[in-house]
């Protein structure tokens, strides 16, 4: 059983809400509290829990125990109430044991009287084994026309993994909608993040909806299920067909760029198609025709989008700003708010004093990306108050000050933006005056013309440690406890919040250290949520209680759309690294690259060995490491650069290679000898399967075979005689997996229409389209496919690789390829078909038997096609050979699935 004051137990199982509770009222005659319970399962549940209060009362506390006894002695678990939606609260409770009985008790407080307002007491047994995932809290977040937006929230804990899928299913008929349901619809999750889902329902009608959330996971056994919310019903609702209804929200300057927001209310009966700003500094009522506009992008999905621009060679003056929204009715107008943007040298502004401690302290310096001159130098330059000479104006050429050059170890030269800076080796009770700097080609510039007045703390005060290895979801963060003699540490810790900007025990998540002594420690965060500042102190306490350090703070990454795909070429100095960015991002990226290193874990611009650029823009990319280390292991992530800042990739590792002899045997299951081979490769370097030259008609025993070389070792493969009928020709999604139900991209289609009928065709080399590289790796599948008409690409010249298919566009495309021909013997009456572009060919397909409709006698045309679905209508149209192909491949295939046969057939694991 685990305790709250084991909180690094605690925050990975359980969320635990610190945001205030507003104080509600409701006419009632005497206040009442009602809890109970859902979706229990051996580790969890979920609790609802209502609250009616009696005329004019109040309470601003309310708290859920959880206890395996029934006088509440003791706590499996406290979690605060908040969030409520009316009345009605769900709260999900996390990392119980099995087959236990447990108490629960709501209480609602009035701080103000310190009396209990209302309270309910309730008992539940989790079930004997079980899978700790709750959905819950799910609600429509808003209703734009006809798109409804649609949000969820999750917990899993550590006995499951969880799968691809999440989003919402739904229905106007069935009152209890599921994945796969006869009547459902799915919007897969394509929007959240960090136990968030979200996603919309589009062609919003005016029927009643039965909405559920869902997350799929993989049990012990690895069995796939789902989990679902409780239900949601909505009433849709249709909007007038016309253009967008949009508004200019705010419009200011940051820095010398300017920052623009603004909502679409309403898009109309059809789909947005383009949103963003005009803007001029000569024509007050600036247009889409007569002004420069400037692309928006959504940064929530309740229709509020945001842009920024930095305006080059600008000329002082107002700037007249508004937003406007189209779609194929018309575009629209927001109205028109002013900037003023003066011209000026250049100018740094020392933003914040994040952190002073007793012998160090963290600044945050910004340098303007419009107005200044080339740059050469920036930092922060401190000086004593006992200083002699100017000490209130340090200067970096002044007497007796401390200089810090924040570029020094970036491996970079300077560059406009933010940066953090770090000053160690302070005398401790002491006052400075700081400022920060930047050097120009045209000279020194500091950022006020009095520095900011600082003082270290005493030697006998607990430090916290600068935050570390900080990605979108997790950080390393801890404190430096000083010598007490007088006393025991009893424990130490973090306190962190990002709500709370002086947390502490009593009102903020908190990590505890295993050891209990003094001396410097460090402990690892997670479950954080992305792109938020989190407030963070190091605390210990005593028989006299607790004591902090000093407040830093940390900002977790946005989302990743940065992707390292794979480390090639790796030898004793060098490694490619290649790299996708993706096109679905915020802003225009300026520099793109990869940042490495040895011995940071998390590289980043700031703290790694080595950076290397490319480009800019978006897409694939490759990079070269150089100056590497034989034999060593390096950290690499990829990057982009926008207007915000550097977005980063995971981190992937690979160890420098040492060329060593490898002999390799392959045998039999009953340890026959059939062959052998020796290869020389790196340490280092990973063995896969088709790096292996097989044994003719043998194939390996198990899927996805790897081996590190770790030095002149040999290993045995054991093989099988191969059993395939027919060549396959496409592969999984990774990890063994092929993911059958999720949608089936433009460019996995190509490449699986390439590999059955391209093979000896004449076809260009080079892409031609503007959102994909000349030279990209599916360039000849695709250039195959579109000379022959068998997919085209958009009116604005981009094939959009990544885009999901339709089943009647899927149905084209089997016509075209295989150039099916009517059978009129065959009758097809599918009810949605009559009046859809696709008619002809979705029929022409139905009567070939390559697909068919649903048992409900409908198509559905435009919905997704799954990649279970195209395999299988691409093996019937070319006519493949199915033979048993024995032991499934992949782990989300069984050979109970109706599509087993030709998956099986069609395709190959991916690691």
């Amino acid at each position: 059983m685990f305790s709250v004051y084991k909180p690094k137990k605690i925050i990975s199982a359980l969320l635990v809400f610190i945001i205030a509770v507003s104080a509600l009222s409701f006419q009632v005659t005497a206040a009442t509290a009602t809890v109970g319970f859902s979706d229990i399962t051996g580790n969890s549940a979920l609790a609802t829990v209502t609250i009616n209060l009696a005329a004019n009362e109040t309470y601003d506390q309310a708290y859920l125990d959880i206890s395996t006894q029934s006088d509440f002695r003791t706590y499996s678990a406290q979690l605060t109430i908040t969030s409520y939606t009316g009345s009605v609260k769900q709260v999900p409770v996390t990392g119980l044991l099995p087959n236990t009985t447990y108490y629960a008790r709501a209480q609602f407080y009035n701080g103000a009287s310190q009396t209990t307002v209302a309270q309910a007491v309730t008992n539940f047994t989790t079930a004997a084994t079980g899978a700790d995932v709750s959905v819950y809290d799910l609600t429509v977040t808003s209703v734009l026309g006809t798109a409804a937006a649609v949000e969820a929230k999750y917990t899993a804990g550590s006995t499951v993994t969880l799968s691809a899928e999440a989003g919402i299913v739904y229905s106007t008929t069935d009152t209890n909608p599921v994945v796969g349901g006869a009547n459902t619809q799915i919007a897969y999750n394509t929007y959240g993040s960090g136990g968030i889902i979200r996603a919309a329902i589009m062609n919003l009608t005016t029927a009643r909806y039965y909405i559920k959330a869902f997350v799929s996971y993989r049990d012990s056994g690895g069995t796939i299920k789902y989990a679902y919310s409780p239900m949601y019903t909505h009433n849709g609702s249709s909007a007038s067909v016309g253009a967008p209804t949009v508004t200019t929200d705010t419009a200011y300057r940051s820095g010398n760029a300017i920052y623009a927001q603004g909502t679409v209310s309403n898009i109309g009966n059809s789909a947005l198609t383009d949103y963003g700003f005009v803007y001029s500094n000569s024509n007050n009522t600036p247009t889409f025709e007569n002004s420069p506009a400037l692309k928006g992008t959504f940064r929530t999905q309740n229709a509020i989008f945001e842009a920024s621009v930095a305006i080059p060679n600008y000329t002082a003056g107002t700037y007249y700003f508004r937003a406007y929204a189209a779609n194929a009715y018309g575009r629209s107008y927001g109205a028109v708010t002013t900037v003023n943007l003066a011209q000026q040298g250049a100018y740094v502004t020392l933003q914040s004093e994040d952190f002073v401690g007793s012998q160090s302290a963290q600044f945050t310096i910004y340098v303007p990306t419009q107005g200044v001159n080339t740059l050469i130098e920036r930092g922060v330059v401190l000086s004593k108050a006992t200083n002699a000479v100017n000490p209130t104006k340090p200067a970096i050429d002044g007497v007796n000050v401390i200089v810090v050059n924040a570029d020094k170890n970036t491996g970079t030269g300077a560059a406009a933006g933010e940066i953090s800076v770090t000053v160690e080796n302070l005398e401790k009770n002491t006052e400075y005056y700081v400022r920060a700097y930047v050097k120009t080609n045209t000279g020194t510039y500091y950022s006020s013309e009095e520095g900011r007045k600082i003082k270290t703390q005493n030697e006998d005060s607990i430090e916290t440690l600068p935050a570390t290895e900080i990605t979108n979801t997790t950080a390393t963060v801890g404190g430096r406890i000083p010598g007490i003699p007088d006393y025991t540490v009893r424990g130490r810790g973090v306190v962190y919040s990002a709500v709370n900007t002086m947390p502490d025990i009593s009102n903020s998540l908190y990590a505890a250290h295993e050891k209990n002594e003094p001396g410097e420690y460090t402990v690892g965060l997670t479950g954080l949520t992305p792109r938020t500042t989190y407030y963070v102190r190091a605390y210990y306490n005593t028989i006299n209680g607790y004591t902090y350090g000093s407040v830093r703070t940390f900002v977790t990454e946005e989302n990743s759309y940065a992707t390292v795909n794979e480390i090639v070429d790796v030898g004793e100095s060098t490694a490619t690294v290649r790299a996708t960015i993706s096109n679905d991002i915020y802003y225009n990226v300026t520099e793109r690259g990869a940042v490495y290193s040895s011995s940071q874990t998390v590289p980043t611009i700031n703290n790694s060995d080595y950076r290397t650029s490319d480009t800019a823009g978006s897409g694939n990319y490759e990079v070269k490491l150089i100056n590497l280390l034989p034999n060593t292991k390096y950290y690499v992530r990829a990057y982009a650069r926008t207007s915000q800042g550097y977005n980063y990739s995971l981190a992937k590792e690979f160890i420098t290679s040492q060329d060593v002899l490898i002999k390799i045997s392959y045998r039999l299951s009953d340890g026959t000898v059939i062959g052998s081979e020796d290869i020389t490769c790196a340490t280092g370097t990973v063995i896969n399967a088709e790096d292996l030259k097989l044994p003719e008609n043998y194939k390996l025993e198990s899927t996805g075979f790897t081996h590190t070389v770790t030095g002149s070792d040999s290993f045995v493969v054991v093989v099988v005689p191969e059993v395939r009928a027919e060549a396959p020709y496409t592969e999984g999604v990774g990890n063994y997996t092929f993911a059958p139900n999720i949608p089936m991209t433009r460019l996995d289609v190509v490449k699986m229409i390439y590999n059955l009928m391209g093979e000896g065709k004449t076809y260009e080399s080079a892409l031609k389209f503007t959102d994909m590289p000349a030279d990209f790796t599916s360039a000849n599948a695709i250039n195959f496919c579109t000379s022959r008409g068998i997919i085209t690409g958009y009116e604005d010249s981009t094939f959009k690789p990544f885009n999901g298919i339709t089943r009647a566009e899927f149905a084209v495309i089997v016509n075209k390829a295989y150039s099916l021909v009517p059978n009129n013997s065959v009758n097809v009456s599918l009810t949605d078909i009559a009046t859809h572009w696709g008619r002809t060919y979705i029929t022409i397909a139905v009567q070939n038997n390559i697909i068919s409709g649903y048992d409900d006698k409908t198509f559905k045309p435009d919905r997704q096609v799954t990649r279970a679905e195209a395999v299988t209508m691409t093996a019937l149209a070319s006519k493949r050979t199915l033979a048993p192909l024995g032991t499934a491949q992949f782990t989300d295939v069984a050979p109970t699935d109706w599509f087993y046969q030709f998956i099986m057939n069609a395709a190959i694991p991916a690691p």
